[in-house]
């Protein structure tokens, strides 16, 4: 399979800071893979630099197979930034009229476009209002719509989830799905893992710059590795006993803390007799244990130490580059 975007060793700085710190992975083409990490990580950086709106330090970005610096027609890519960039004071019809004929689009083919994705919407009914009158979620459809309009090769979308009631959220998906089908490349950066694991072949977890893992999210879900969640009676043991069953069973077991549960991660099948009578004797009780399916949220959290991007989101730096 082709691949649509390749990056290899991308860097970034802002003075002495290092924003991107060597990011590579590749987009294959006709697919819909998902950019995850926290506030801060990254995500928004990496996709101005692959938009060229940011110039990176260091490293190579292939577009389509050809190297980014040398540049390519821009209706090949359509972006549909967090917050949606309209002209307010024109209604519908006409942002999305400016934005064809500003690509070279024939007016009566325009028209017919037009047409067909606002016609049986919400949308259709007010077209002609300016979108300042529209909610949010109208305004990000529209925005959507404005980057599909001359049927790009690649679309990029920086959270476009964000802030939307589930219908408007049920029609973005079945439009990236039907994009995809359609043979375009879908990139958009989400804090919901369960939309991510929904929606997307490929995955990338960016943090502090750098990529923990990406691939095939098939794939990596099903890796042999099985999760126990484990509570005890008294959480002020939390840490202590983190500590005590990574010591006892290190080639074994992967235990960390998640709020007041342990979570542990066993790459065989769980001994969990093995284990309890390893507690017992040390005088541990347990109050509850469970296992669960492993899940793109999981592969997520153990690859960022346990906290997941909403508990984040309140204790780190939200400035974003």
């Amino acid at each position: 399979m082709n691949n649509a975007i390749e990056l290899e060793q991308v860097k970034f700085s802002v003075k002495d800071r290092e924003i991107l710190k060597g990011v590579s992975f590749s987009v294959p083409q006709s697919s819909i893979f998902s950019l995850l990490g926290h506030n801060g990580s990254g995500k928004t950086t990496l996709i101005r630099i692959i938009l060229n709106l940011v110039r990176k330090k260091s490293g190579t970005i292939k577009i389509l197979g050809e190297a980014q610096e040398k540049g390519m027609p821009l209706h090949k890519i359509g972006v549909v930034f967090d917050q949606p960039s309209l002209f307010d004071h024109l209604n519908a019809i006409d942002n999305l009229r400016f934005y064809g004929e500003l690509y070279g689009l024939h007016k009566k083919d325009l028209d017919v476009k037009i047409k067909n994705e606002l016609e049986g919407t919400p949308l259709w009914e007010r077209r002609k209002e300016p979108v300042k009158m529209w909610s949010l979620g109208m305004r990000q459809r529209l925005a959507v719509i404005r980057s599909c309009i001359t049927n790009p090769d690649i679309l990029i979308l920086d959270e476009p989830s964000s802030g939307l009631d589930p219908e408007v959220l049920n029609w973005l998906h079945s439009k990236l799905i039907e994009l995809k089908e359609n043979g375009s490349t879908i990139i958009f950066t989400t804090h919901n893992l369960s939309e991510a694991e929904s929606l997307s072949d490929y995955f990338a977890i960016l943090q502090d710059g750098k990529v923990l893992e990406s691939g095939a999210t098939n794939k990596s879900l099903q890796e042999e590795t099985y999760i126990s969640k484990l509570a005890l009676k008294d959480t002020s043991m939390n840490q202590e006993t983190r500590k005590l069953l990574n010591n006892e069973f290190q080639e074994e077991i992967k235990v960390s803390l998640r709020g007041q549960y342990l979570i542990i991660e066993w790459p065989d099948e769980p001994q969990l007799n093995l284990l309890l009578n390893f507690l017992m004797i040390k005088g541990i009780e347990i109050k509850e244990i469970k296992e669960q399916k492993k899940s793109l949220k999981e592969v997520y959290l153990s690859h960022t130490k346990g906290v997941s991007n909403d508990e984040s989101n309140s204790n780190i730096d939200k400035k974003r580059f």
